[in-house]
């Protein structure tokens, strides 16, 4: 019987916990409880809390003696206060991490190669407390290109890696292994960039035809808006994959845009849920059918620049469209949001790129150029949003005395945007939490 017709006969889950579930003795036994008790097939594990930016801070120039020294203390206590001697594992990593050479430049392969010790210390001391546990270094499941630091990942390759390595072992026993960190067909560390142990459960989901994937973090699911800016915000029970891929690209950060792609292609259920309050029924996504009109939340994603072109080469027949995204393509910067009229078009993008001088002296060849900063994208999500006119009135209505810098109800029935000033943002948000969620 081939292997894939045998996963079709067991129910295959995984389960992925972040650094706020690793961040402590707490959370980690929490945890640790959690696997006991619903037995996943897969755990994908993140750094320690703080851990990564520790990393980074050393690619950044400082001094790593006691970035190094704050590292081993963390893990070293970690360790103590789960009542377990220092794993021979972890011991061994961070003497490696001791012996790494930091006068070296940092090149991406060598930001990759240090960054993979936040989570294979991490998943080390996991794997001594759960004790029943297969450790598998995700370095040999995951397989990505040659790009350090950003890897694009090769699915074929990792699904023919993923089942020769732990595919006998699924349903017997439970397989750790570690998020973020993935190699090239070299060998060669590679990462999935920052938040990508998301992504990298979801990566492995697929590869092994799971039917749910759980991440554990410490929020009890996706909440119709920030709770820090709406007091009655609450947890949205239940989401489509459209729904959710559109709230994390809008700003929410409960989980990792890319994460949608792999579960959505297999309609693997995705569920989001508390590590510290496991007993929540959190956020589950799952295919739909739902033809409703439905508005569930609202986020807002500051600190955007708005970029303006005006030209009457806009109202030319072809090709200035073209021109403008070849730039920005080949100064390698994504745009959010795009507002275009017969002779301007706006692009929103993060504030940190506009300060990218090539990119704007080419643009100053396409037309009349403008830069708007502290810009905010508010997104209204929710389902068929956009086909009903009576949903734009309600939101238009809703904001009300504050000036919008633009509108896009663009191409997805899930998502209508709103341009505003950063400042007037949280109002924004408010008003419209108030006044439109159904």
């Amino acid at each position: 019987m081939a292997y894939y017709e045998r996963l079709v006969m067991k129910r295959i889950s995984v389960a992925k916990f972040g650094g706020s579930s690793m961040g402590s003795a707490t959370a980690m036994n929490r945890a640790a409880q959690i696997v006991a008790g619903t037995k996943p097939s897969l755990v994908v594990v993140s750094a320690v809390s703080g851990i990564t930016n520790l990393l980074e801070n050393i690619m950044k120039g400082k001094d790593p003696s006691e970035i190094i020294s704050t590292i081993k203390t963390k893990h070293l206590d970690l360790c103590a206060a789960l009542k377990i001697n220092p794993p021979e594992l972890t011991l061994g990593l961070l003497k490696q991490l001791d012996n790494f050479d930091f006068k070296a430049t940092f090149t991406p392969e060598r930001c990759d190669a240090l960054y993979s010790f936040g989570e294979r210390l991490s998943s080390s001391i996991f794997f001594e407390l759960l004790g029943q546990a297969k450790l598998v270094d995700a370095r040999k499941l995951i397989i990505t290109d040659d790009t350090h630091t950003q890897a694009i990942v090769d699915y074929k390759a990792t699904a023919q890696a993923a089942n020769s390595e732990f595919g006998t072992l699924i349903g017997k026993t439970t397989v750790l292994t570690q998020g973020f960190i993935a190699s090239n067909k070299k060998g060669k560390t590679t990462t999935l960039g920052r938040g990508g142990s998301d992504f990298s459960a979801a990566i492995l989901a697929e590869a092994v035809k799971a039917e749910e994937l759980t991440i554990w973090t410490d929020t009890a699911g996706i909440f119709s808006a920030d709770p820090r800016i709406v007091e009655n915000a609450h947890v949205i029970p239940r989401l489509t994959y459209e729904e959710t891929t559109e709230y994390a690209y809008a700003g929410a950060r409960i989980i990792h845009p890319s994460t949608l792609m792999p579960v959505e292609r297999n309609r693997i259920a995705l569920r989001i849920k508390n590590t510290f309050e496991p007993n929540s029924p959190g956020t589950i996504v799952e295919n739909s059918n739902k033809t409703k009109l439905s508005i569930n939340g609202v986020v807002a994603k500051k600190n955007q620049v708005l970029i303006t072109l005006s030209t009457p080469q806009m109202s030319e027949p072809y090709g200035y469209l073209a021109k403008l995204f070849g730039l920005f393509a080949k100064h390698s910067i994504s745009v959010d949001q795009v507002i275009t009229s017969e002779t301007a078009v706006s692009i929103s993008m993060k504030s940190k790129m506009h300060g990218h001088s090539e990119l704007l002296s080419d643009l100053q060849n396409l037309g009349d150029l403008k830069i708007d900063k502290n810009i905010a994208i508010v997104s209204v999500v929710g389902n068929n949003i956009t086909r009903h006119s009576s949903a734009a009135r309600r939101i238009i209505d809703a904001v009300g005395d504050i000036s919008l810098r633009g509108l896009n109800q663009g191409a997805s029935a899930n998502v209508f945007c709103l341009l505003v000033e950063d400042q007037e943002a949280d109002e924004c948000v408010r008003r419209l939490h108030d006044r439109v969620i159904i």
